[in-house]
């Protein structure tokens, strides 16, 4: 009976027949999946619980160290880095200026060696990180701070001065300072980089010098600040006071004008503000057509300014003078007349028998006065020995 219902049991569907000599290899076969079966459902907890059983990759082991640490640097100064990799045969490192590679002429610039020039003008923001970077693994890195300074001083001279209106005066910088700063100098009037005409202007005058020219009236008020301002560091600077004075000038004080062409001139006058001045031309008011005429401004914009127009024909007295007067007060400009007039004879030769007539042409070029007088042998209009 047992037989029998251990026979009906192997004889299932998918069962073998009968019992033969492989069936313990089938059972080890079973046992073995089902043991897989265990260790997919062991696993699948452990990633359900957040997979903790699951380790992470190992991270790199290379480190980087950067010294010195700290540094703070004048304008222009060099400081020396030096970068320790470990974990790594490799000892090459990448470096960087505010993650700039190799910094820059603005941030400073750093050589392959560690080496670390800062730059001559001060940047907006003077604290600066130096980066250096392992070359077997970007991750692994090291900075370092850097702090620039200056303590640049600039002077001028003279301090001061009193500069008559219309006139010159040459001024120095000298700038003492730390390290290699830039030593470029901008000028300036009043705050105005150059100047302007109402307030006097200051040009450059080589390395370190410019030349003020002050304007033809004295300003409202009377005194200019000149300045000589650092390129390195605009916050530093150094002042000179200037006073403007009045003075009895004309200006351009002297001119060469041409025949028939006209000259502006400026009157600067110890007077009051806004006082009629009077303009003559060799003592004769407004002049004349012969000496050249002069009139006030035409367009009424300023009372100090005239315009000269010179005569058509180069008069006998030259150079004549140009003079502003007010009251018992006056200045004077001289003015050289110029003449641009080619006169031309044709025909330029011809030969003439006895008591015969030829005609000659003259042709005037440079003047509006087209008029010529003759002569022969230097004889005006000839003689009859000569010809007439």
């Amino acid at each position: 009976m047992r037989r029998k219902d251990a026979l009906s049991i192997s004889n299932l569907p998918g069962s073998a027949p009968s019992l033969h000599s492989n069936q313990p290899r089938k059972l080890g076969l079973l046992v073995l999946a089902l043991l897989e079966a265990l260790a997919l459902t062991a696993c699948a907890g452990a990633i359900g619980q957040g997979g903790s059983n699951i380790k992470a990759p190992p991270s790199s082991t290379i480190t980087v160290t950067l010294q010195p640490a700290t540094a703070t640097l004048f304008l222009g100064q060099t400081q020396q880095f030096q970068a320790s990799v470990g974990g790594t045969s490799n000892a090459g490192v990448n470096w960087g200026v505010n993650g700039v590679p190799g910094g820059n002429s603005a941030l400073g610039t750093i050589s392959s060696s560690g080496l670390y020039t800062a730059p001559t003008i001060l940047p907006s923001s003077p604290a600066l990180t130096i980066t250096a970077m392992s070359v077997a693994d970007s991750t692994a890195s090291s900075s370092a701070s850097v702090t620039l300074q200056d303590d640049i001083v600039v002077s001028v001279s003279p301090a001061s001065a009193s500069v008559p209106a219309g006139s010159a005066q040459v001024f120095t910088a000298a700038m003492t300072a730390s390290g290699s700063p830039s030593p470029g100098i901008t000028w300036t009037v009043n705050g105005i980089a150059g100047g302007g005409s109402a307030i006097g202007t200051l040009v450059a005058n080589g390395t370190g010098s410019a030349v003020y020219t002050a304007p033809a009236a004295p300003p409202d008020p009377s005194n200019v600040t000149i300045a000589a301002v650092s390129t390195a560091d605009p916050a530093k600077r150094g002042d000179a006071n200037v006073s403007i004075t009045c003075a009895n000038l004309i200006s351009p004080a002297t001119a060469s004008v041409p025949l028939a062409q006209a000259q502006a001139f400026e009157a600067s006058l110890c007077v009051t503000p806004g006082t009629a001045i009077a303009w003559d031309v060799n003592g004769v008011a407004g002049g004349n057509a012969s000496i050249g005429t002069v009139v006030s401004d035409p367009t009424g914009a300023t009372v100090n300014r005239a315009v000269y127009t010179a005569p058509a024909d180069l008069p006998s007295t030259n150079p004549v003078i140009v003079r502003a007067t007010a009251g018992s007060t006056s200045a004077s400009a001289t003015v050289t007349l110029t003449s641009g007039i080619n006169v031309a004879v044709s025909p330029a030769s011809a030969t003439v028998i006895a008591a015969q007539r030829a005609t000659f042409t003259a042709t005037v070029a440079g003047s509006p006065d087209t008029a010529v007088t003759w002569s022969v042998n230097g004889v005006p209009n000839g003689s009859p020995a000569a010809g007439e």
